[in-house]
């Protein structure tokens, strides 16, 4: 890996940063420019069959992957536990924890990829907006049967292993006093609220607790059956077509609570720290917000060559409109200083293509993806490219070697509360000749983490083999 000098300063802290400690403070990723290390991408244990008969299905996954950053620590994780009933062609239904039928890179088996990974639009955009994975319930056509598929799903809408009761706002004693902070009240506080304490708090669960994610996906099999797996690695001798559409509305994602402006809960940190992991952190600190996501997709397969692509569309509504106050004069107001930009929805694409030079064996694959994470902001564009060169010694995913090249381009403008300026002031209203070492007065620091700007070039090269068995 390879990187320019703009990842030693100032880094990313707007869309992949670190969040550490018990309080999940913000920690900007910087690294030195070249790096080299083995990773044990993905190691995965499954357990998979059918209970009574073979209509009633069952299936288990447990990942143990390397760690690759502070916030996703490498251990052992159920992935997917789900049963699913094929009864009912027409009516199947599936249960539990598992990956949403949302977007078709997402549904695809990591096994089945033309590339070492997923471009990182296509992780950005999940149905929930924090991971890929879920827990709820599924109906669906069996799409080896019908021309057109359906998936329409509900689930919590937290990501895996997780459910809303695990999110909270933290309150004092008082009823509707916001609680959580040392040191001042957070704008607006009601009147007559005491300072904050830390301990002696109350954990209030709000109406987010009440509503749950809404998935559907639409699929058109134009000619043949395309599957997901990417690449026409069985060398179709038809056109193999499909078209798709697909729309998820999650409520209630609670980005940050309501004490010292930008501060956060301990429960809270699960929807925060896979926000950051997944490249959302600029959503980070604006309170509750409503997405609405929604994409298309399409896929062609034809004697070794492919040719797929989605497109990507996020509207994020927040529930306290307006700009945030970060700065007052004097504890609990009024308010002196805005944030520095209302964030803006979130769109992008991807389209790759690869061709089998030597029909089942040597494939080579390229990508362009393009991510715009916030829409009212300028000089935050994210763009990818990836090459790739395949090969199938026995013809098949089961075995294969990967050299993946990839180049990320990624702007570090626009604005994300709490890291750039205008900072948390919970006492003055000015920034100028204040003593930073004063913490009852920046609760979150002085200094942005952001102050100098620039575009983060990364270069990867990965080298992996895969085996499945």
């Amino acid at each position: 890996r390879w990187r320019n000098n703009a990842w030693g300063n100032p880094g990313d802290a707007k869309n992949f940063p670190e969040l550490l400690g018990v309080f999940g403070d913000y920690r900007a990723n910087r690294s030195v420019g070249e790096s080299s290390q083995f990773n044990l991408r993905r190691a995965r244990l499954l357990f998979l069959g059918h209970l009574i008969n073979p209509d009633f299905k069952y299936f288990l996954q447990l990942g143990m992957e390397t760690a690759e950053n502070a916030q996703t620590p490498g251990s052992v994780n159920l992935l997917d536990y789900y049963f699913t009933s094929t009864h009912f062609p027409l009516f199947n239904v599936q249960a539990g924890q598992y990956k949403v039928y949302f977007n078709r890179t997402q549904i695809n088996n990591t096994a089945a990829m033309q590339f070492a990974e997923r471009s990182l639009v296509s992780d950005a955009f999940t149905a929930n907006g924090v991971n890929r994975r879920d827990i709820g319930v599924t109906i669906m056509n069996d799409d080896e049967v019908y021309p057109v598929n359906y998936y329409f799903g509900i689930f919590n809408g937290g990501g895996p292993l997780f459910t809303d009761y695990g999110s909270f706002e933290s309150k004092e004693p008082n009823q509707d006093c916001p609680g959580g902070q040392t040191s001042g009240n957070p704008f607006p506080s009601p009147a007559g609220c005491p300072g904050n304490q830390r301990n002696l708090n109350a954990d209030f669960r709000g109406n987010w607790i009440n509503q749950l994610m809404y998935t559907s996906r639409i699929q058109w099999n134009v000619t043949g059956r395309p599957g997901y797996g990417e690449g026409d690695l069985v060398y179709s001798e038809t056109p193999q077509v499909a078209v798709a559409g697909n729309i998820a509305y999650n409520p209630g994602i609670n980005t940050s609570t309501d004490n010292a402006f930008v501060g956060i809960d301990l429960a809270n940190l699960n929807w925060r720290r896979q926000l950051a992991t997944f490249g959302n952190a600029r959503q980070l600190g604006w309170g509750i917000v409503d997405y609405s996501t929604w994409g298309l997709d399409s896929v062609l397969k034809y004697r070794g060559f492919s040719l797929q692509g989605e497109y990507y569309f996020k509207n994020i509504n927040r529930h306290e409109k307006g700009l945030p106050c970060v700065q007052t004069n004097g504890t609990g107001g009024p308010c002196t200083g805005f944030a520095g930009g209302l964030l803006g929805n979130a769109t992008g694409w991807y389209v790759q293509s690869g061709y089998y030079f030597i029909p089942r064996h040597l494939e080579v694959a390229a990508r362009y993806a393009y991510w715009d994470p916030d829409t009212n902001a300028s000089g935050d564009l994210i763009k990818e490219a990836d090459v790739s060169i395949n090969w199938f010694p026995f013809g098949t995913y089961d075995y294969q070697f990967m050299i993946t090249y990839s180049n990320v381009a990624m702007g570090t403008g626009g604005y994300a509360i709490g890291r750039s300026n205008p900072l948390p002031n919970t006492v003055n209203g000015s920034q100028a000749g204040t003593n930073c070492n004063n913490t009852a007065m920046w609760p979150s620091g002085c200094v942005p983490l952001d102050a100098k700007g620039g575009t983060l070039i990364d270069n990867i090269l990965r080298v992996q083999m895969q085996i499945f068995f």
